[in-house]
């Protein structure tokens, strides 16, 4: 014990993550109405701290099972409520309590199983708890808790009060790991990596600090396409977030950013900052309201590209004697509101639930161009069996609308784009190209405004580090009659029309490690899609080092 304040008991045992991130702390507190009660737990309960291979974590997948037989009760049981930010490590699980039939019964016996519910392996390899000061084999508790794992968390026992929770909350500690992904598909070349770094301390209040890079570079060669896109892809971001007290869940944040990116035609700088406040009422439910600015900075192309832009918007001088140049650069805001339900068991490979998520940012409140972009992304994931089979279900979709004369470059990085590993694959990134572009200009992606896609995945799990998959995505991007038209009010677009989703199919492998799943795929393209810039052939290898969904 780290000592017992006026109301709680504090119990800290440590967690050794292995090579993964050096996690710290965990602190187990708990509270109790029963004073009685809980003299008997502090007096009773001994945990011992256990070891495991750390290539067989996974943070976000961690579920801890606690069995209290306590005094005055007989089989009190308790039910987890897992919460979770993976993003940041943070992991926060709730127990409720309720007691079984008195008993004469004398002391306290505390029983816990800690174990990743994806891999029963796994709970072997977590070490050892202590029961009234004797050392019990996690595996020796499986088989008296198997039932539970069917129950997700849910309530155990109906009905009377709860006399006492349990929090385990995550002690102050610093983290560092690699973050990005690395994907080819058609020959194109998408590759980031870096490290990911954050601090997590206590003053008045549990605050975060979060310091993110990734670095990377793109590659487009000309067999693939007719024009030749490379460059650095990069995102750094900064962000303190501070809980607030004015309501329970709730946080403030504050940030800087920054990124560079390719896209056809140009390069691009990025510099930009956000600030706003995230609340949290209850599990799985997550409320956030932020602005965000940013400014642009355009480097174009030569050459064929710089001609095709200079005919959408005439920020675009490729008539210069030294060659194309960008009349202006672009200061982009947003209000951005986002809304999300999570109730999948896992964030990482889940194996059943539902998360929905929407975002709705307005943009051109004090910069340059007034649009709104809103998208809706929904997930399923249904068991096919207790553990092994599992079918994942997909659909997303968004909507982009301008306003008044919003041409330029600035309008092109907010578009819709499909097409990749992780959209629809069999299509190189961002090259399943909205109809209605005739010719060699359709090897230009300009995106679109208006953007449908779905996923639907059969995953089965023969062996924990092995993963098969089959698969079929279909989607598209559509140019709708408000949306582009060339410098001479001439329209490109023909409407949206659900005859012109592109289906692909296929399957592969994956590999779950420490750091994500490393996905090895064959897809095939259904039909040919008409586009210039797309090879003839139709099957694509697919490699990448990122979870799709």
């Amino acid at each position: 014990f780290a000592g017992r304040s006026r109301d709680r008991t504090h119990i800290y045992f440590s967690v050794d993550p292995g090579e993964i991130s050096t996690v710290g702390a965990f602190q187990l507190v708990l509270e109790s109405e029963d004073s009685e009660l809980e003299a008997a737990l502090e007096k009773a309960i001994t945990l011992g701290a256990g070891s495991f291979d750390g290539a067989d974590l996974r943070q976000s997948e961690w579920d801890l099972w606690i069995r209290l037989l306590v005094a005055g009760y007989v089989d009190a049981e308790v039910a987890s409520r897992f919460d979770e930010t993976s993003e940041k490590g943070v992991i926060n699980v709730v127990f409720d309590v309720k007691p079984g039939e008195p008993c004469g019964c004398d002391g306290v016996e505390l029983e816990g199983l800690i174990r990743v519910r994806r891999e029963r392996a796994m709970s072997r390899a977590l070490g050892r708890l202590v029961k009234n000061g004797r050392i019990r084999s996690v595996g020796q508790l499986e088989d008296r808790f198997a039932d539970l794992e069917a129950l997700d968390g849910g309530q155990l026992l109906p009905g009377g009060e709860v006399p006492l929770r349990i929090q385990l909350d995550e002690a102050p500690h610093s983290k560092i790991g690699p973050a990005g992904n690395f994907d080819i598909t058609n020959g194109f070349i998408l590759a980031q990596g870096g490290f990911e770094w954050s601090v997590r301390h206590l003053g008045g209040g549990l605050s975060t600090f979060l310091c993110r890079t990734r670095l990377g570079y793109s590659v487009l060669p000309n067999k693939v396409s007719h024009f030749e896109d490379h460059g650095p892809l990069t995102d750094q971001i900064l962000e303190w977030e501070i809980p607030a007290s004015v309501a329970h869940g709730l946080s403030l944040f504050v940030g800087g950013l920054g990124a560079t990116d390719v896209k056809v035609g140009y390069h691009s700088v990025m510099s930009g900052g956000n600030l706003g406040m995230r609340w949290k009422p209850t599990k799985g439910l997550k409320f956030e309201l932020g602005y965000h600015v940013e400014y642009w900075h355009y480097f174009p192309f030569a050459g064929q590209k710089a001609r095709f832009l200079a005919a959408f918007t005439d920020d675009v001088d490729w008539q210069d004697p030294n060659g194309p140049r960008l009349r202006r650069n672009y200061l982009l805001n947003q209000f951005r509101f986002l809304g999300e339900l999570d109730l999948r068991d896992r964030t990482l490979d889940p194996h059943r639930g539902f998360l929905a998520r929407t975002t709705v940012a307005p943009y051109g409140l004090a910069g340059d161009k007034p649009w709104v972009r809103s998208t809706l992304d929904l997930r399923g994931y249904v068991p096919l069996t207790r553990r092994n089979f599992t079918l994942a279900m997909r659909l997303y979709g968004g909507i982009f609308r301008q306003y008044g004369n919003s041409e330029g470059l600035g309008l092109h990085s907010r578009r819709l784009f499909i097409g990749g590993p992780t959209t629809v694959r069999g299509w190189s990134k961002d090259d399943l190209a909205a109809p209605g572009f005739p010719g060699d200009e359709r090897a230009v992606q300009l995106g679109g405004d208006v953007l449908l896609m779905s996923s639907v995945e059969l995953r089965a799990r023969p062996h924990r580090s092995l993963h098969l998959v089959a698969f079929a995505d279909v989607g598209r991007v559509w140019s709708t009659p408000y949306d582009i038209y060339n410098k001479d009010n001439e329209q490109t677009s023909r409407g949206v029309r659900l005859s012109d989703l592109q289906p692909a199919v296929g399957g592969g492998v994956r590999l779950p490690v420490p750091f994500g799943t490393v996905r090895l795929e064959l897809a095939y393209r259904v039909r040919d899609d008409g586009n210039a810039a797309n090879p003839p052939w139709r099957t694509s290898i697919v490699f990448g080092l990122a979870d799709i969904f």
